[in-house]
C-alpha cells in the first residue's frame, strides 16, 4: 500500500480564498457553458434530447434537504476523497500530475458530459489549495460555496423569474406590464446582478491566472522520476485503469437514448 503524506501546511489569507473563490466560480460556469454545448451536439447528432441529470437532483420544494446533501454532506465527502486521499498518495508523484489525477478523477466520478468539464476545472482549483496549504477546510469550503452557488442560489433566482407574471403572461398591456416591473423588479434585479457576476468571474478566471502565472508554483516530483516514467506509474497500472474504464461505461451508458 501507498503510504499518505499530507502537504505541508501552510497560511492562505481570506482575501485570496475569496479571490481563488471567484475564479472558481468563473471556471464552475466557463465548464457547464462547455457541458451544454458539448451535449447540445452530441443531442443533434444522435437526435436524441438529452436531460442534465443535475436538474432531477435538485428539489425546488424541499431546497434545505438539497441543501443539506449539495452543500454539507457532498463536499465533506468529495474533499476527503478526491483532494486528501487521493494528493496525500500521490504528491510524492510532482504537483501538477497528483492534482490533474485528483481532478480528473472527480470530474470522471459525476459520470456524465454535463457537469464533468465543470468539475475538472474547479477540480483543479481544489487540489491546488489543498497541495500548496495542506488544509483540507480550504477547499471544502470552496466546495460548498460553489455547490450553494450552483444549486441553491440558481434555484431560487430561477423559480423568481419562472414565477414573475412578465413571463408568464405574453397578452400583457403597456400598463399592466409596468405594473409587473414595479412588483417583480427585486428578481430580475438580482437575476441581472447574478448574471453580470457570471460574465466577470468567466473573465477573471482567464484574466487573472494569466497575470499570477509567475506565482503558480508547481512542485515536480519527489523522487526523482522522469515526467515520462511519473505518467506510466500514476496511469499505467490496475486500479486506474479499471476507474478509468468503470467511468467510461458510465459515461457510455448516460449517452444511450432511453
Amino acid at each position: 500500500s501507498v503510504k499518505p503524506e499530507s502537504p505541508e501546511k501552510k497560511k492562505m489569507g481570506f482575501s485570496t480564498w475569496l479571490l481563488i473563490l471567484f475564479i472558481s466560480f468563473g471556471l464552475m460556469y466557463m465548464g457547464a457553458y462547455t457541458g451544454n454545448i458539448f451535449m447540445g451536439v452530441v443531442s443533434e447528432f444522435m437526435g436524441y434530447d438529452y436531460s442534465n441529470a443535475l436538474n432531477s437532483l435538485i428539489d425546488y420544494d424541499k431546497l434545505w434537504i438539497t441543501a443539506i446533501f449539495v452543500v454539507i454532506l457532498a463536499p465533506i465527502g468529495e474533499e476527503l476523497v478526491f483532494r486528501k486521499l487521493i494528493i496525500d498518495r500521490t504528491k510524492k508523484y510532482g504537483a501538477f500530475v497528483s492534482i490533474f489525477f485528483s481532478a480528473l478523477a472527480f470530474g470522471l466520478m459525476h459520470g456524465n458530459f454535463y457537469q464533468f468539464f465543470y468539475a475538472f476545472a474547479v477540480g483543479l482549483v481544489f487540489g491546488y489549495v489543498y497541495y500548496n496549504t495542506g488544509k483540507i477546510h480550504l477547499s471544502i469550503g470552496l466546495h460548498a460555496a460553489l455547490n450553494f452557488i450552483g444549486s441553491i442560489l440558481t434555484a431560487y433566482l430561477s423559480r423568481g423569474i419562472e414565477n414573475s407574471e412578465l413571463f408568464n403572461n405574453p397578452e400583457m398591456t403597456d400598463e399592466e406590464m409596468m405594473q409587473a416591473l414595479m412588483t417583480d423588479s427585486l428578481p430580475l434585479f438580482a437575476f441581472f446582478v447574478f448574471f453580470s457576476l457570471v460574465i466577470a468571474a468567466m473573465v477573471c478566471a482567464i484574466v487573472i491566472p494569466i497575470v499570477l502565472r509567475k506565482k503558480i508554483t508547481l512542485k515536480g516530483s519527489e523522487i526523482g522520476l522522469t515526467a515520462k516514467q511519473t505518467w506510466t506509474v500514476m496511469f499505467a497500472n490496475c486500479g486506474v485503469i479499471v476507474m478509468l474504464v468503470v467511468y467510461g461505461l458510465e459515461f457510455m451508458l448516460n449517452l444511450i437514448p432511453r
